[in-house]
């Protein structure tokens, strides 16, 4: 990271609302030879938009352009800080992981939180929306370099800054069965060292 690099992530840290939409876990800068900054910041909690308004984000942003003296532009990427479910329908749910999946694959300082379905003997498997969900998730799940499976039970996700926190009431130990459904599932990478299980 350069000089100019460190300087932009500690201005935008300066300014950012993390009370409102979270601590900006991750700046990322890029700019193009005459092209405005471009600043993406990555943070788990709410967008800019509804919790501020339009003025204040557009304020942000000019606050930020006099700070750099040019033009910028700021992208900001949101994560949902709390558990992601089926609640919503599945189709909501799978887009929610794979769209925290992709904007953290890259942040070293979060880490995904996960509960499955154990899965089913093999003689029980039927295909249907469970097995169709699982087996998409599971692959995305597997492409990810920090994800801890915490037990088994109904399908949760949850995106959190720093370590997984242990499992309760069961000493932490993992169901075996969905560890294995999980490891076994082909990463996009061929690679599957992100994903393991609480001690």
């Amino acid at each position: 990271m350069t000089a100019a690099d460190e300087r932009i992530r500690s201005v935008v840290a300066a300014v950012w609302p993390a009370s409102v939409v979270g601590e900006a876990l991750d700046v990322d800068v890029g700019v193009a030879d005459g092209g405005p900054l471009h600043i993406r910041v990555v943070h788990l909690g709410p967008p800019l938009g509804p919790p501020l308004g339009a003025d204040a984000v557009e304020m942000l942003r000019r606050s930020l352009e006099g700070s750099f003296g040019r033009s910028t532009e700021l992208v900001d990427v949101s994560v949902a800080a709390g558990p992601l479910t089926r609640r919503d329908g599945d189709p909501s749910f799978a887009a929610a992981v794979s769209a925290g999946l992709s904007a953290t694959r890259d942040v070293e300082s979060i880490s995904v939180c996960v509960v499955r379905p154990a899965e089913p003997e093999k003689d029980e498997r039927a295909p249907g929306p469970d097995a169709e969900l699982a087996k998409a998730l599971d692959e995305a799940l597997a492409a990810h370099p920090r994800v801890t499976f915490l037990g088994a039970g109904q399908w949760s996700v949850q995106f959190v800054h720093g370590d997984c926190p242990m499992p309760a009431g069961d000493g932490g130990t993992p169901d075996s069965t969905a560890a294995d459904a999980a490891i076994d599932a082909p990463a996009a990478g061929g690679s599957d060292a992100g994903v393991h299980w609480a001690d």
